[in-house]
């Protein structure tokens, strides 16, 4: 199977513990046990070592199809993903069991979104890491634009980012749902509702768009710092536009997604998580336009070495 084929066969049930998580707070074991026995979170290392072999297309597709049922796991396991995707690099990766002493969690997470994920802080003190504990390293003065933590971007913004488009694909299923029951309560006349429906469906386009183009030309750059400034740019444009299909299912259904028992409440919280990640605008912004005058500024220079040496 491949990782969306799982990812599929796993988001009904998912979404049925989705509220319970919300409101609890609590870290999503229960899904991380099933996506341990269904084989996701093996999804991108290679079949010959044992797991699924996808690819950052199948990741990013898989991300997309949880992140309709259960944003916050999606989020959650994203942080495994990227890091075994990003494996071939040297960011420093260390992986401990929580049990090791020294070793303790501080719960810290009470936040507007994203409840689920339990994204606590985690405390070391004076805990030993042998050498066999470090998966990949990298210096701590390394700036993102070094390629070996450039890769991580490539693989941690593409995954990232089909969390959040599944969110505005499940709001889209939602705000049509509500047009086509014409179950609102803001008593509008059809006329506006079909507008509303198409800016809807305008905003999914684009936020749908953005995130397959953007896999298209991550996979497709050159070099990691090119897939670095791709993948920004995918998740800035995926998600801005994931934010948009939100609000305006909200407005197509009415009043009736203020209420906490409304889905519509939860991913409105949930998407909203997206600004959050970094590198969030306007530093993400800086950095594609950085990403894009080195690009100009390098081709520039070829050109003008072929025309001195063609003269």
């Amino acid at each position: 199977m491949t990782m969306t084929e799982v990812a599929l066969a796993l988001r009904g049930e998912f979404d049925g513990r989705a509220a319970d998580l919300d409101r609890a707070g609590g870290f999503p074991t229960q899904n991380y046990a099933r996506m341990r026995e269904a084989g996701y979170l093996r999804g991108l290392v290679p079949a010959d070592l044992g797991g699924l072999g996808g690819d950052l297309a199948d990741g990013v597709s898989a991300q997309r199809a949880l992140g309709w049922a259960c944003a916050s796991t999606a989020l959650a396991v994203n942080m495994h993903h990227f890091q075994v995707g990003a494996a071939t690099g040297e960011v420093l990766v260390v992986g401990l069991p929580m049990s090791l002493p020294g070793i303790s969690v501080i719960e810290t997470w009470d936040t507007l979104g994203m409840r689920g994920t339990a994204s606590h802080d985690v405390l070391f003190e004076d805990v030993r890491v042998p050498a066999s504990a470090i998966a990949a390293r990298l210096p701590a003065n390394a700036p993102a634009w070094d390629p070996r933590f450039a890769n991580a971007i490539k693989w941690f913004l593409p995954l990232l980012s089909g969390v959040y488009v599944g969110i505005a694909d499940r709001a889209r299923d939602e705000g049509l749902s509500a047009a086509w029951n014409g179950n609102n309560s803001s008593f509008r006349d059809a006329p506006l509702t079909e507008a509303l429906v198409g800016q809807l469906e305008t905003a999914h386009f684009r936020a749908a768009a953005a995130l397959e183009l953007g896999v298209q030309r991550v996979a497709a750059a050159p070099d990691p710092v090119a897939a670095m400034i791709a993948a920004i740019t995918l998740k800035d444009a995926a998600t801005e536009s994931a934010v948009e299909v939100v609000d305006l299912a909200v407005q197509i259904a009415g009043g009736k997604a203020y209420f906490k028992k409304s889905l519509l409440e939860r991913l409105v919280r949930d998407v909203r998580a997206a600004r959050h990640h970094p590198p969030s605008a306007p530093v993400s912004s800086q950095m594609i336009g950085r990403g894009v005058l080195q690009q100009h500024e390098a081709v520039a220079a070829v050109e003008a070495a072929v025309a001195v040496t063609a003269n």
